[in-house]
């Protein structure tokens, strides 16, 4: 009797998602990860069937996220393992992206050709030149990813070098030798306060630092800024709360039983601020403008940002992003002009994560 009966459960069990995808008697679990997305299909016609198997069905299929996250959950737990690609597991609950090359930089598989060099460094100074001829300093930053800033939490297999230098240091070193602009490489900036922290400074399930990582960021980028001329102030700030991500890559997995990562607000009870169109004014003692071009990764940074100077362009229509733009075009020369003309900033940033600096950067095209 009991084998019979839990023969019968089994087979309700199983044909349970089939069922529920086509009469949806019982409410779908569904996320922002795995939701529904793909409409009913088209009315019956020779494609009809290859559609409702391959994109139909596929996208809509009952309890589809659950058992997505089941599997995963019971790979990572069981044996270790991703079942994602460009995800990598690692000791502790870390997890690290694996993708855009990060993985063969981090092994010193790449040699950077001379004229690939050469094509950013035109590109970037040419960018520096047009910047400065309207009154505002240019900076490059580079962020560095999670796996160089904490590479203790990789599998032992992973952390090998062939022995050459990074991408970023041959750029770095190509700069220095050839009278490019300078790249402030964030890297000492980052290992030194992890060394005297005991918080992490990158959340351990996301491709990004957290808010502390983008605070030494900050410090060490005002530090600069004040060493070549600048007199900056730093307004009052603390933290306000924190809270437990669960990340990038954690989303990517995606497992349940990930232990999340800690998300730190700040606040600067000083500050105020107003929106109009794409800038930002404050109070802030600071006089100065500035304009970010930046990916996700200086997003964590407006806060800092925000309530540090008087006004800030927030680019929203372009980002120079090295994968798609491969020359100073006219195109980036009419936004930077536009922000030029809306705000006149002292001050322009560049931040590039550092998987987006040597394999992408842009080609110089005059």
């Amino acid at each position: 009797m009991s084998s019979k009966l839990f023969l019968i459960l089994f087979i309700i069990l199983l044909s349970l998602p089939l069922s529920n995808t086509s009469f949806r008697i019982i409410k779908d679990f569904s996320s922002p990860d795995f939701g529904l997305s793909v409409s009913p299909p088209p009315t019956y016609s020779m494609d009809f069937l290859k559609y409702f198997i391959k994109e139909y069905f596929r996208d809509n299929f009952s309890f589809k996220d659950v058992l997505i996250r089941l599997n995963a959950t019971l790979i990572y737990s069981i044996f270790n393992t991703s079942v994602h690609d460009e995800v990598i597991i690692g000791k502790e609950g870390w997890l690290y992206y694996a993708g855009d090359g990060l993985l063969d930089d981090y092994h010193g598989k790449f040699v950077l050709q001379e004229n690939d060099m050469e094509n950013a460094r035109m590109f970037f100074m040419e960018l520096k030149e047009y910047l400065e001829s309207r009154g505002a300093a240019m900076i490059i930053l580079a962020c560095p990813e999670t796996l160089f800033a904490y590479p203790e939490y990789l599998p032992d297999y992973e952390r090998f070098n062939l022995g050459n230098p990074l991408r970023l240091d041959q750029f770095i070193e190509y700069f220095k030798e050839n009278d490019g602009p300078e790249i402030l490489d964030l890297r000492k900036a980052i290992l030194d306060a992890k060394a005297e922290s005991d918080e992490y400074l990158y959340f351990s399930t996301d491709t990004h630092w957290n808010h502390l990582g983008g605070e030494v960021v900050y410090w060490e980028l005002i530090n600069h800024l004040n060493n070549n001329g600048f007199s900056i102030v730093i307004p009052d700030y603390h933290i306000e709360e924190i809270t437990l991500f669960r990340g990038d890559l954690n989303n990517l997995l995606p497992a349940y039983n990930v232990p999340k990562s800690k998300y730190y607000h700040f606040t600067f009870p000083d500050i105020t601020y107003e929106a109009k169109d794409n800038i930002v004014i404050t109070n802030s003692p600071n006089k100065l403008k500035i304009m970010m071009i930046n990916d996700s990764y200086g997003d964590i940074m407006y806060p800092f940002i925000n309530a540090t100077f008087s006004q800030i362009y927030i680019n929203s229509q372009i980002y120079i992003n090295p994968m798609h733009t491969n020359h100073f075009s006219e195109r980036i020369k009419d936004v930077v002009e536009k922000s030029m003309i809306d705000i006149k900033p002292d001050i322009v940033i560049l931040q590039y994560v550092q998987r987006a600096i040597g394999e992408h950067w842009p080609l110089y095209k005059p």
